[in-house]
């Protein structure tokens, strides 16, 4: 006999009731929803494209081979509890999940004596196949305030190039200090840089074996490759850094090839700056977002592109804090959410700190999927 496989929905582990599962009719894809209308005196149809897909119905036959009654009645109640939709992941399909909703019941076929028993669960699922990797938040740090006075972010060492955008105010001073380091993390060379009363400076960096760090002088020794920037205004004896706007670009690759409606989770009262820009195979721009979010209020917040909805952990309201500036190749004249799209995507996230505090993180939850 092979490996019994389960199915999980909600929380709700099959295998936890007995409940195993073959995985013959998950592998249909979804229908794309579309209209054909026949014109009067012209040949064929005519194909009104809605630019959706249609909900797809799942079927796992399941089975129960001991102590049917028992199981099957808890079973049920611990499914009928559930409502809405909820995460459906089964042992056929490793790296991926649906969103699913079960409405059906379920109607079983008993062996003699009622041992066990067999029968169809039956999924109403949303047409996305979720990749779980799309669940890891792609971590943008453009400024993290230690507890001195010192700006810190990470820079991933597999980007290709990594660019640094630093302003800062009049009258203030940012020392930034790049050191690279081997494998082994010797030293093996240092560049140092400024911005100076209200200057822009664009600090670009290509990437490759070696280690990048960026450090200002004083900074304790992190066990990271880190950005430190501090400013050289002092106010009652400390280096002031609330003043300064940190800024970073980074570009993803969509590996699936569908355009996708991110979360953006930001440790911070506002974002200051963000644009997606989203690009073809042959690096044409095909659509531009850029946005920011006004002070709320709160440590952390979050921007749901798929729902157009901003909240806190409380899930209060603050969609009104956002403001979409540029939106090209939007439809309409309502608010438009971002998207990432189908192949190059560059972003660029700022922030700036004052009386919130918080980690200066930027979390995006790509949530990649395929059909």
């Amino acid at each position: 006999m092979g490996v019994k496989k389960s199915l999980n929905f909600g929380g709700i582990n099959s295998a936890d009731y007995g409940v195993w599962i073959t995985g013959s009719g998950t592998f249909s894809s979804p229908e794309r929803d579309v209209e054909y209308v026949s014109v009067p005196g012209r040949n064929g149809d005519l194909i009104i494209d809605n630019n959706r897909w249609n909900n797809i119905e799942v079927t796992y036959p399941a089975n129960i081979q001991s102590d049917f009654d028992t199981k099957i009645q808890a079973f049920r109640a611990a499914m009928g509890r559930k409502r809405g939709y909820q995460r459906l992941e089964d042992n056929y399909h490793l790296d991926e999940y649906r969103m699913a909703s079960f409405t059906l019941g379920i109607q079983p076929e008993t062996t003699p004596l009622n041992r066990g028993g067999e029968f169809d669960l039956v999924f109403n699922c949303k047409p996305q196949r979720f990749l779980k990797s799309g669940d890891i938040p792609l971590q943008f740090l453009p400024i993290v305030p230690s507890a001195s006075t010192l700006y810190t972010a990470y820079i991933p060492v597999n980007d290709d190039s990594v660019e640094f955008v630093v302003r800062c105010l009049e009258s203030d001073t940012l020392t930034v200090t790049v050191k690279t380091y081997d494998e082994n993390k010797d030293e093996i060379g240092g560049t140092q840089y400024t911005c100076e009363d209200g200057d822009s400076n664009t600090f670009s960096f290509t990437a490759s074996d070696e280690f990048w760090r960026i450090i200002v002088t004083g900074q304790s020794d992190i066990d990271a490759i880190n950005i430190n920037i501090k400013t050289t205004t002092i106010y009652n004896g400390e280096a002031l850094s609330l003043n300064a706007l940190f800024g970073r670009t980074f570009w993803i690759q969509n590996p699936t090839g569908y355009a996708t409606q991110p979360m953006i989770e930001v440790y911070n009262g506002s974002l200051s700056a963000m644009t997606i820009s989203n690009y073809d195979e042959s690096g044409t721009r095909e659509e531009y977002y850029q946005f920011h979010i006004a002070s709320t209020g709160v440590n952390r917040f979050y921007m749901d592109c798929d729902t157009q909805y901003v909240y806190d952990d409380s899930k209060n309201n603050l969609t009104d804090k956002l403001t979409i500036t540029t939106a090209e190749s939007a439809i309409g004249e309502a608010l438009v959410f971002p998207q990432l799209g189908e192949d190059k995507i560059k972003l660029y996230t700022s922030l700036t700190y004052g009386t919130v505090t918080g980690l200066g993180l930027v979390n995006i939850y790509p949530h990649w999927w395929r059909l």
